[in-house]
């Protein structure tokens, strides 16, 4: 039975993003965890780019800030090549002298690849703080994080 309910997931995924884009799909992806933020970025080089951002609070927001990859979490993401989260930075040993962590304090986030398999961008969710880390929801933001790359090419 879960595994039907992630096909009709991925497969409600598919379908928002083919007929409202995005940012809808975006939505979709923020609905279904506890945090207020869902990004979706690019590696620029050192330098990471928003392309789109839902902030459940402030509804016409589309977008976030560019930031030095190093200085966000989405920039571990791209260094460990694999996912990242944290209920609460404050409390994550590893993030003890990071610069984000008094930014967001909750994060959750996935590797965009490229078809050779290359990092690409990250997809994430975020807050200012401590969430509950939807870790089932990991597999399907991966699969998210495919589709929104084929959606940006």
């Amino acid at each position: 039975m879960t595994v039907a309910s992630r096909a009709d997931l991925r497969t409600k995924f598919g379908v928002i993003l083919a007929t409202a884009g995005v940012h809808e799909a975006l939505r979709f992806l923020n609905s279904r965890t506890p945090h207020r933020f869902t990004g979706l970025y690019v590696i620029d080089g050192d330098m990471l780019r928003s392309v789109d951002l839902v902030d459940v609070y402030t509804p016409d927001v589309r977008k976030g800030e560019d930031s030095a990859a190093d200085e966000t979490f989405c920039g571990l993401v791209r260094n460990d090549d694999a996912p990242f989260a944290t209920e609460d930075a404050r409390e994550h040993e590893r993030l003890r002298n990071h610069p984000a962590r008094e930014r967001v304090i909750s994060y959750c986030g996935v590797l965009l690849r490229d078809k050779s398999g290359q990092p690409f961008g990250t997809l994430c969710h975020f807050d200012v703080m401590p969430c509950e880390i939807p870790h089932e929801e990991l597999p399907l933001m991966e699969q998210a994080a495919q589709a929104l790359f084929e959606a940006l090419r």
